[in-house]
């Protein structure tokens, strides 16, 4: 009776769910600006250099050029409305005042690369903006206008419809174990604060034990991400000519948030298993293990930020008043990282297998994550596979917020807040029907 309750509960949600989808995007309330403001310019506000405006469109002289003035502002995307991708188009930018148009600051963009309607990805502080057309001369660009920034709108498909119901079906089974579990919260808390001093110790023993008899000692955690970086500067800005600015920052940012989740869930998946020894001998709270190892991998995190910070000085970069914000994003990647751990190691109590499974699936994580790589690389499914990916926005929103000195949109901090609760809440659900038949596996 319990199981038929809870499968209603978690269809009504589902059908909720998508019913609220529908209705959304029926009435455009889905249409989200987009996370910098919107811009329009008319043929008549931009600057024409060698094109001639005509009825049909643009038609383009020798080296034909748009100019955009006086922009100063941080440009997301650029969309050339009515305009279609047949040719190489570049673009230029300068990032301070009186600055001329160079090579250095510009990006080619290939048809393929062109999303949907004309819209270009940029990401970049600018001043001023120029796109040069590559086209023969005599040719006509049908182009309507330039919008920075446009607003983006979800329409109603099938494919959002299954989205909305597979939304449905997380927040309801969430929803059904906060309500059946909700009474108990407050023991777990109880004791929870009863073993804290516990959970101190056995993380300071941690860092302790993997330092110990080392020459250099707690020294390696800001070392061993400035070796990787150099590493990887080298192969891939120089072997594969990533043309990302301030490589060494691009690519440390993404590691260092990537590297404390896996290894953060690393730890917890064998957490159970490493203490079975404790566990047969005293009481414990068994979730304090994986709990430990996430913490003792936060605080390792928390040396690499060093690292980060110091290169960030050698290259140059600015330091903004988004430094203050960093904890958001790594507080709430340690909860998705707890979430996730407990996940693992009941699993891994039952199923051994998963130990060496997780060791692929984390390397497949990696190169959907834009960490050595610039995100524009990925095109169609691929990109749209990435965007699906919580890891991302635990990295993007951490380089956004280092590297580039902008503070990213709502929606990316809503998806984080989001996964990282449903994690967690998963994670509890999953740890706490199992663990009492850990001791017959461990």
């Amino acid at each position: 009776m319990k199981i038929r309750k809870s499968i209603v509960f978690i269809a009504i949600c589902m059908i909720l769910c998508t019913v609220a989808g529908w209705f959304l995007c029926e009435n455009q309330l889905l249409n989200r600006e987009s996370e910098y403001t919107q811009r329009n310019y008319s043929l008549e506000e931009i600057q024409l250099l060698n094109q001639e405006l005509t009825e049909e469109g643009l038609r383009a002289g020798t080296d034909p050029q748009i100019v955009l003035d006086s922009v100063n502002a941080y440009v997301e995307n650029i969309c050339l409305t009515g305009l279609q991708f047949q040719e190489d188009v570049q673009i230029f930018y300068t990032e301070q005042e009186e600055e001329v148009f160079s090579e250095a600051k510009s990006i080619v963009l290939v048809p393929e690369k062109a999303k949907a309607g004309g819209l270009l990805s940029l990401e970049k502080q600018i001043v001023d903006l120029r796109i040069d057309f590559t086209g023969a001369e005599g040719r006509v660009y049908p182009l309507e206008g330039v919008v920075l920034n446009p607003a983006r709108y979800v329409e109603w498909s099938v494919g959002v419809g299954i989205l909305s119901a597979l939304a449905g079906g997380v927040l309801g089974v969430c929803l059904y174990f906060l309500l059946k579990e909700g009474k108990n919260f407050r023991i777990y808390l109880q004791v929870l604060k009863k073993y804290r001093f516990l959970l101190e110790d056995m993380v300071v023993r941690d860092i302790k034990l993997k330092y110990r008899r080392s020459v250099i000692g707690l020294l390696w955690s800001i070392l061993n991400p400035l070796l990787m970086m150099v590493v990887i500067t080298a192969v891939f800005q120089n072997l594969f000519r990533f043309e990302i600015e301030n490589f060494a920052v691009y690519y440390l940012t993404g590691w260092v948030v990537f590297n404390f989740i896996t290894e953060a869930t690393s730890g917890a998946m064998t957490s159970i298993m490493g203490a079975s020894a404790l566990i047969r001998k005293v009481y414990i709270p068994k979730y304090i293990f994986p709990m430990q190892k996430c913490i003792f991998s936060f605080v390792n995190m928390l040396f690499s930020l060093v690292a980060l910070f110091v290169v960030m000085l050698v290259l140059k970069v600015e330091f903004t008043w988004n430094l203050l914000l960093i904890p958001i994003p790594l507080v709430l990647a340690l909860v998705f990282s707890i979430g996730l751990g407990m996940i693992l190691s009941t699993v891994a109590v039952f199923f051994r297998d998963m130990i060496h499974l997780y060791g692929i699936f984390t390397m497949v994580w990696m190169y959907l994550t834009p960490i050595i790589y610039p995100e524009e690389i990925l095109v169609g499914a691929m990109q749209t596979i990435m965007k699906m990916n919580p890891m991302y926005y635990y990295v993007d929103y951490f380089r956004q917020l280092t590297l580039y000195g902008t503070l990213p949109g709502v929606e990316s901090l809503l998806v984080m807040c989001g996964c990282s609760v449903i994690s967690l809440l998963l994670g509890v659900a999953v740890f706490k029907k199992k663990q009492d038949r850990f001791i017959l596996f461990i």
